[in-house]
Formats: structure tokens, C-alpha cells, sequence
């Protein structure tokens, strides 16, 4: 017989999308969600101690009353999903999405960070995806709500030109690489960082992956590209 126990009963959630003002506007829900980034991160971090740099963050710890981590890594064009336990408040799931280099030209970071909507703007990355680790939010999918969320307003807000949208992740192979092909995404390449990338005390195996776009992705460029951004101390 099975001992997992019952599961959780359904629960009512609540999602907002925010650009990098709108969540810095509310400092209690942004400061909350860093929060929840960073002890799901943290939480990888465990099942291999050895490996990893436990004081390692996501975010650096800061003592302003907003912390603008998060914020910083939306830039003016990125855009945040947070669901929230409709109930209590509690923030339990969120995802973001920022530009991505397309590599019909780019070359550098920065030069992605500053890439415009429209043509040359349909390539996105979704990170800190984030749940809260707890018995009565397990198995409601409150971290695909937030992925799809953060999708669907990226989708909207681009309008006409959506079909062609590719969205694009990086993620520790061996520990989510398998979740995030369930969601449909597809490996592009797979990269070993240097040791110290993303706190990492030893090698591992970061997955590149994508779903959706038009035309074929030059592989070549970007592990070159990926090389040197992780190189840099990304």
C-alpha cells in the first residue's frame, strides 16, 4: 500500500503580472517573492551538499527596503507572473521572463538585454521559475500557472508577431532537464560552466532548451556566446 497520504485539497490561487515599476511599487510582494526565488534555489542545493556553495544566492541579500534583485533582472522589458494563495496572500509560485539573443548578429549580453520588441525581440528567456515547498501547495501546479502565465501576457503584449515567439530556459540538466521537456520544451545544447557557476563547487551540466520560433538556431554561436557569458560570471 501506498503511504504518500491524501492529497492536498484544491485551493483557490490569484495571478498578477508585473513590469520591473510595478513590482518595485510593492515592496512587501516584491521582497516576498525574492524570498521565495531564493529558498527554491537554495532547496536544489540539498540533495547534493558537496556540490554546491550553500551561501550562494540568487540574489544578493540587500538592506534596502525594496530589493531590487529582482527587479534588475527584468530590466525595462522583462515581465514577472506571481501567483499568490488567493486565501492568506502567501506568494507560491513565479516566473519571469526576459530578452533573449537571437544570434542573427548578437554578440554579447548586453547587446540582448538592450534588443527591442518586434523582429528582432521574439526570442525570451524564462527563469526564476519558483514554488513554495509546502505540503498543501504540492501537486496544484502552481509553477506551471506562473510559467504559463508570464507566457500568455509576453504572448498578448507582442500581438501580431507571437507565432513566431521562441521562449527559451537553462536549467540543471540533471535536476529539472526532464521537467522541462514534460513542458514541451526541446534540447538546443547541453554546456558545462565553469566550477562556481551558479555557486557550483564541482562540474555539472547545464541544459539549453527552447520551444517555439521559426527558422533554425545557430547552435555554433550560441554555445560560443554561452561560453563567454558564463565565463564572464554569469
Amino acid at each position: 500500500m501506498s503511504n504518500t497520504g491524501p492529497l492536498p485539497s484544491p485551493k483557490e490561487f490569484t495571478t498578477q503580472i508585473f513590469t520591473k515599476a510595478e513590482l518595485l511599487s510593492q515592496p512587501a510582494l516584491n521582497n516576498a517573492t525574492i524570498s521565495l526565488i531564493t529558498t527554491a534555489f537554495l532547496s536544489h542545493k540539498v540533495h547534493d551538499p558537496d556540490a554546491w556553495d550553500k551561501t550562494s544566492r540568487r540574489f544578493p541579500p540587500s538592506t534596502l527596503p525594496v530589493n531590487p534583485g529582482l527587479a534588475d533582472v527584468l530590466g525595462d522589458d522583462g515581465l514577472c507572473a506571481v501567483v499568490c494563495d488567493a486565501e492568506t496572500g502567501t506568494v507560491v509560485a513565479t516566473a519571469s521572463v526576459t530578452h533573449w539573443p537571437d544570434f542573427s548578429g548578437v554578440n554579447t549580453a548586453s547587446d540582448a538585454e538592450d534588443a527591442p520588441i518586434g523582429s528582432e525581440g521574439l526570442d525570451w528567456e524564462v527563469k526564476c521559475v519558483a514554488s513554495l515547498d509546502k505540503p498543501e501547495y504540492r501537486g496544484q501546479g502552481v509553477a506551471i500557472r506562473a510559467s504559463a502565465a508570464v507566457e500568455e501576457a509576453l504572448r498578448a503584449r507582442i500581438g501580431g508577431g507571437a507565432e513566431a515567439l521562441r521562449l527559451w530556459i537553462m536549467c540543471n540538466e540533471d535536476r529539472v532537464g526532464p521537467y522541462w521537456r514534460r513542458r514541451g520544451y526541446g534540447e538546443v545544447l547541453t554546456i558545462v560552466p565553469p566550477v562556481g557557476t551558479w555557486g557550483s563547487r564541482r562540474e555539472f551540466v547545464i541544459g539549453v532548451y527552447a520551444k517555439g520560433g521559426q527558422g533554425d538556431v545557430d547552435v555554433k554561436r550560441l554555445r560560443e556566446w554561452l561560453e563567454e557569458y558564463f565565463k564572464s560570471g554569469n
